[in-house]
């Protein structure tokens, strides 16, 4: 610290206990020590810059004019401060408030400057911000918050809309069929099929929308429902498990299927299940063979 021995020293840090985020600033030479509960953080280095840029608005509040030097412990916030292009690439709303404040103190005649400081090495001021951090952590100290990062407005936007199309998925009466094979509207298991009459064929498997005779004589384009092969009710349950016409090809299918996965589930067979991705494939490749080897389609 002798670089700034005259300067009015500023300690900033940030905790997180659990979800909760806290930060401490603490200056000796006028009496600051105060901690504040932040809401919305990120993460814990997002925690750090919302310190730098408290201190800053103290800064410009209850300190006169001076030199001043930011004592940080967090060598990651520091360089992400002296690369200014970092706010404009990341669109981080506090980045600009910083430089903003910073220019402004500039001008009514402080002079700023960020050192590192190591933590836990005994450094008090340093140690006094990091308790301060700490009781911040609770929801009792003084709640901030900060002007969302870009990624948390587009998190939040996407999540809420997520939610709201999982909702109506739940409970929209149209194609039941598909949201038997794929509940989760997150999740899409299907690896990409080269041979595009097969994608098509098993997109219309998840659909139910397929030639098989039930379908067919639901949308009236058939007078008859039953499997020509053996007779029953001709369904996509019935095509893939229960023809006796395809039965040594079935064979095929079901040894395919990975072992511990039940291959008498259809949302597995058709890409639907919670089942590692390198799995769904595996399955799905397993199910182009057999519809391409039953001639059915």
């Amino acid at each position: 610290m002798t670089k700034h021995a005259n300067a009015t020293q500023i300690y900033t840090d940030a905790s997180k206990i659990i979800n909760n985020y806290g930060l401490g600033i603490f200056c000796k030479d006028y009496n600051i020590a105060k901690s504040y509960h932040i809401t919305n953080a990120l993460n814990i280095f997002e925690a750090e810059i919302a310190a730098i840029w408290m201190a800053l608005n103290i800064i410009s509040t209850e300190i006169p004019p001076s030199n001043i030097v930011l004592c940080i412990d967090n060598m990651a916030a520091i360089k992400y401060i002296e690369n200014k292009l970092n706010w404009y690439k990341n669109k981080f709303p506090i980045g600009f408030q910083i430089i903003s404040i910073i220019n402004m103190l500039n001008r009514l005649g402080y002079t700023i400057a960020i050192q590192w400081t190591p933590s836990h090495i005994g450094i008090k001021g340093n140690d006094e911000a990091d308790r301060l951090a700490k009781l911040g952590t609770y929801s009792s100290a003084q709640n901030i918050r900060i002007d969302n990062h870009y990624l948390e407005n587009r998190k939040n936007i996407k999540e809420y809309f997520n939610n709201m199309w999982q909702d109506e998925w739940k409970t929209f009466g149209f194609n039941r069929f598909l949201y038997k094979i794929k509940p989760n509207i997150k999740k899409n298991n299907i690896p990409f099929i080269k041979n595009r009459y097969l994608k098509r064929i098993i997109t219309r498997f998840r659909l139910g929308h397929t030639t098989l005779n039930s379908h067919l004589f639901r949308i009236k384009a058939t007078n008859d429902s039953n499997c020509p092969n053996c007779g029953e009710y001709e369904d996509i349950t019935h095509f893939v498990y229960h023809c006796t016409y395809y039965r040594n090809i079935r064979k095929k299918l079901l040894t395919a299927i990975p072992t511990g996965v039940n291959p008498f589930i259809l949302s597995n067979i058709l890409g639907g299940g919670d089942l590692p991705i390198s799995q769904h494939k595996t399955i799905i490749f397993a199910l182009s063979h057999y519809i391409k080897a039953t001639g059915r389609f």
